[in-house]
């Protein structure tokens, strides 16, 4: 084994500290669970007042799960995975592993391990130097060293690049490479801060499955933080959607798409996202109907009908899947412009200055332009209170 054939400085080896290579008491993978209790973290804003960049943050990740952070840009994802890290500190709340508080626990004593966005491989080194650098630093006995690389690098196919130095490997690799990095490390929580955003589709869906299976054979805890609500749903065995520091739901992926807690989630999750129709909900021949802004109106499913006695004459919002709105009779909508994906066609609509979106079979074609009658399955329908935006009904037809 080739290592430290140029000396590393100390700046290299503390940004290294940071990542992955924290020191931690396990020599074999376990699975810990993780706590936050009600943790935020304030950051000071232009003004010198206190922005929340998390707030009040209920998270537990089980110990084995694969737990996702997803939501939009800004909404607090990134700092919650440094506050894990220990490269942030609460302001309030606290955090644990397996029942010990971490307040005061430095980094690199966390026996967790990080996987950034920018692979941060030390390119003097080959993929064997890179893959054992933290190991190395901790003084890990040379044999146990290669065991730990070679196990690593055969589980993420690295065997034929280990001689490779990091400006020969393409950006897939590479990332391969940090994720092998901390594998090797062998930590109980695995931290993952959008490693995959800065790479192409295809080498995204590759890596996404190579982490899914280091997943499967390593089972330590992993919390996985991403833009990328796709790549949350295929991923996690939990996902919990954020929003401007808050926690909006956390669930599993399945349930996290049918049964969304408030209207963000429901538009977040989901490609293309849920249509909304505003509106107020009518008692016409004693039956309980929605009547859109739109000028349609709609009969509300069985279920959802029971949940919404108490607010005849009120605003509601309705909220209906692409694959929820059909042909047939319903509502007369004008076809906008149709997206043919392969498998099927997206066509977006419009409605008396409303529009939303249809997913139909391939085989069911529209053009531009094309009058065309709608069915809204009602049975699968969700209404939101337009006020605060939480579900006022939980579709009936999802177990």
């Amino acid at each position: 084994m080739r290592m430290g054939r140029r000396p590393v400085s100390d700046k290299a080896k503390l940004e290294l500290s940071w990542l992955d290579i924290g020191g931690g008491k396990s020599n074999n993978p376990s699975m810990a669970r993780l706590v936050l209790d009600n943790v935020s973290k304030f950051f000071a804003g232009p003004r010198r007042e206190n922005v929340g960049a998390v707030r009040r943050l209920n998270l537990t990740a089980g110990a084995g799960e694969f737990l996702v952070i997803v939501g939009p840009s800004g909404c607090g994802k990134t700092t919650t995975l440094r506050l894990i890290a220990g490269l942030e500190t609460p302001d309030e709340g606290s955090l644990s592993l397996d029942g010990e508080p971490l307040a005061g626990v430095a980094p690199k004593d966390r026996d967790v391990a990080m996987v950034f966005q920018n692979h941060a491989l030390l390119p003097h080194l080959t993929v064997f130097e890179n893959l054992g650098f933290g190991l190395m630093l901790r003084r890990t006995p040379r044999e146990e060293i290669t065991r730990r690389v070679r196990a690593a690098a055969e589980m993420l196919d690295l065997t034929a690049l280990l001689e490779r130095k990091p400006p020969a490997l393409s950006g897939g690799e590479c990332q391969r490479v940090a994720l092998g990095r901390a594998l090797a490390r062998q930590p109980r929580v695995f931290l993952f801060d959008e490693p995959l955003s800065n790479l192409d589709a295809p080498l995204r869906l590759q890596l996404r499955g190579q982490i899914a299976a280091v997943r499967r054979r390593a089972g330590a805890t992993m919390v996985y933080v991403t833009h990328d609500q796709a790549e949350a749903m295929a991923l996690a065995d939990r996902v919990a959607v954020m929003r401007e520091g808050a926690l909006q739901q956390a669930a599993p992926p399945l349930e996290l798409y049918r049964r969304p807690a408030n209207r963000f989630v429901a538009g977040f999750i989901g490609s293309p996202p849920m249509n909304f129709f505003q509106g107020v909900v009518a008692r016409e021949n004693g039956l309980l109907v929605f009547r859109a802004n739109a000028g349609f109106a709609l009969e509300a499913g069985e279920g959802a009908a029971k949940a919404l006695e108490t607010r005849a004459g009120q605003p509601v919002i309705l909220g209906l899947r692409p694959e929820d709105i059909g042909a047939g009779p319903g509502v007369a909508a004008v076809v906008e412009r149709v997206e043919a994906t392969g498998a099927e066609n997206l066509l977006y609509c419009e409605s008396n200055g409303v529009r939303f979106v249809s997913r139909m079979p391939a085989g069911r074609v529209a053009e531009g332009g094309q009058s065309v009658a709608l069915r809204f399955e009602m049975e699968r329908a969700h209404f939101f209170d337009p006020t605060t935006g939480q579900a006022l009904t939980l579709p009936g037809w999802f177990i």
